[in-house]
């Protein structure tokens, strides 16, 4: 069973962006703050939680990749959008599409890489 004061120290250092950030919002001194994170029952927790956290962030990045997607593929057919935009948005959804299929063959799960961009 956590303490108050652990259970705050993890929802702090959750949505922290460091361990002195969160041990200041935990009203804990740097110290206590790592003998908690050596505590079983501290870690367990806060990796967790981590992993609900990593998850959510995950499935949101997901929904936000098929809406770009689809936006691109709009713009794609769209016969009003100028030709560079069309273009752009062809390179993209090719590049993206031969990414998946990369990722598919290797057995990882999808992920759209740091260079997706759709600046059209």
């Amino acid at each position: 069973m956590l303490t108050q004061k652990q259970e705050k120290f993890i929802n702090a250092l959750i949505t922290s962006s460091s361990i002195t950030e969160a041990c200041k919002a935990a009203e804990i001194s740097q110290t206590t703050g790592y003998e908690y994170l050596n505590t079983a029952s501290v870690s367990e927790k806060y990796e967790r939680l981590q992993k609900q956290r990593n998850k959510l962030t995950l499935d949101y990045m997901q929904a936000q990749s098929y809406k770009a997607l689809e936006y691109l593929s709009s713009v794609l057919m769209n016969d009003e959008a100028n030709t560079n935009e069309r273009m752009k948005a062809a390179q993209v959804l090719l590049n993206q599409f031969s990414k998946s299929l990369e990722i598919e063959k290797r057995g990882d799960k999808f992920n759209l890489g740091s260079d997706f961009n759709f600046n059209l």
